[in-house]
């Protein structure tokens, strides 16, 4: 099979220039920033088109201006502002699940292409500049409405000395626990059953964490996905998700900056990694586990879905796991018992 020749640096140029173009051609233009894991961020839309798609997952973290972000994000659909992008300089064969595209490499450009979904995403670190381009605003999937920008926040973050994690994190004042695990492992219910108790949180999801100069975390999304289960449990303990419901067959997407501002925090010291499972056992319990226990329950799910990951995250995960305490939670019949067993290891 011959593969097209690609350009990167040529690539990620035309595709910005298209933006430039639609950018002056609506007239539109909007600017939102926001300040996350201490970086003022700029995301740059030629109109409004995506605004409301991509910016409430982020709006806990929302800044001032200012003249100079460390990042700045193009953002725009061809629908909107009439402005087609150029075919794209690679083979249906050239791809992989994860959007890589065979043939491009270079040290300072990133690129993920969905092409059943018309949505490219791409970073130039030289310039610090991401793009990120769907041809109709009308067909951005929800559950991206959790998680926007997620490649380009990931390549970006990793230059920069954080790593972006499938995870979850709460915690209290000055101290946090990180909680991984992959899908159905009870990450995403521990997290929000510590915030319906009333603690602090980072994230159900994903977060950002670093090392130096210390083990921490950062929020980057406040929404929460939940269904219908997780729901009517959260609604026994609190009245703050009564007015929250479920579509048949889908999880309810809520913003938790609407409805606890108070207690989503941008970062905390990390002080455990806790690893959850849930059993049939009447009883919740927390017990020590090996550090490589942790990574393993961390690193698989991470890597998989981010585009580019693989050894150097490894490494990483490695390198901050081995600084903090873990623990293995198993989660029994009242899910009300894990708030507790954290704070004591937050105590």
């Amino acid at each position: 099979m011959n593969e097209k020749r690609i350009d990167p640096v040529e690539s990620f140029d035309s595709f910005y220039q298209v933006f430039k173009q639609a950018e002056e051609f609506t007239g539109e233009s909007q600017q939102h920033f926001f300040n996350i894991a201490g970086f003022e961020i700029e995301l740059r839309f030629a109109n409004s088109a995506l605004v409301r798609q991509i910016t409430p997952g982020l709006a806990h973290l929302k800044s001032q201006p200012k003249d100079s972000p460390a990042l700045t994000v193009c953002i725009w659909d061809s629908v909107s502002t009439g402005e087609q992008m150029p075919a794209p300089p690679w083979s249906q064969q050239q791809f992989n699940a994860r959007g890589e595209v065979r043939g491009f490499y270079n040290e300072h450009i990133f690129l993920s292409f969905q092409p059943d979904r018309n949505i490219l995403n791409m970073l130039d670190t030289n310039r610090n500049l991401g793009l990120f381009w769907i041809r109709d605003s009308n067909d951005f999937p929800p559950n991206l409405r959790a998680v926007p920008l997620r490649p380009i926040f990931h390549w970006w973050m990793r230059e920069n000395g954080l790593l972006f994690v499938h995870a979850a994190a709460a915690g209290i004042k000055d101290s946090g626990v990180l909680i991984v695990g992959k899908g159905g492992s009870g990450k995403s219910s521990s997290a929000l059953a510590c915030l319906t108790s009333g603690m602090l949180y980072l994230g159900d999801d994903h977060v950002l964490i670093k090392t130096d100069p210390e083990p921490s975390i950062f929020s980057l999304y406040s929404a929460a996905r939940m269904d219908e289960l997780l729901l009517d449990t959260l609604k026994v303990k609190s009245k703050l998700f009564d007015n929250t419901r479920v579509k048949k067959e889908d999880k309810a997407l809520i913003f938790l900056n609407q409805l606890v501002p108070s207690q989503l925090v941008p970062g905390l010291p990390m002080q455990a990694v806790i690893v959850p499972s849930v059993t049939d056992k009447p009883e919740t319990s927390i017990t020590p586990v090996s550090s490589m226990a942790a990574v393993r329950a961390l690193a698989p799910s991470t890597i998989f879905m981010l585009s580019g990951a693989g050894k150097k995250e490894l490494s990483e995960m490695v390198k901050i796991v081995q600084h903090v305490s873990c623990f293995s939670l198993q989660i029994g019949n009242n899910l009300w018992d894990v708030p507790e067993l954290i704070l004591q290891i937050l105590s």
